[in-house]
């Protein structure tokens, strides 16, 4: 899913910024590492946020789940 978030993400970088690089000589890894990359930080650390809290939350949730019965023996 944060793949999916991130290629729409990319896509919206405006194409005149990506031909004026590559007027001024930039091949295509230069211009995605120093073009696109920085005007994604938002949503790529979004995609970092919500991929770590989503299996913390799960775990959370059925941690507190478990520890509300008599028994502590239950596989997380």
């Amino acid at each position: 899913l944060g793949y999916l978030i991130c290629k729409g993400f990319f896509d919206t970088v405006p194409v005149a910024l990506r031909e004026a690089a590559k007027l001024d000589g930039a091949s295509e890894a230069r211009i995605f590492f120093q073009i696109v990359i920085p005007m994604s930080r938002p949503i790529l650390v979004y995609t970092i946020i919500s991929s770590f809290l989503t299996p913390w939350t799960d775990f959370v949730v059925a941690k507190m789940i478990l520890n509300s019965g008599v028994s502590s023996d239950w596989t997380v």
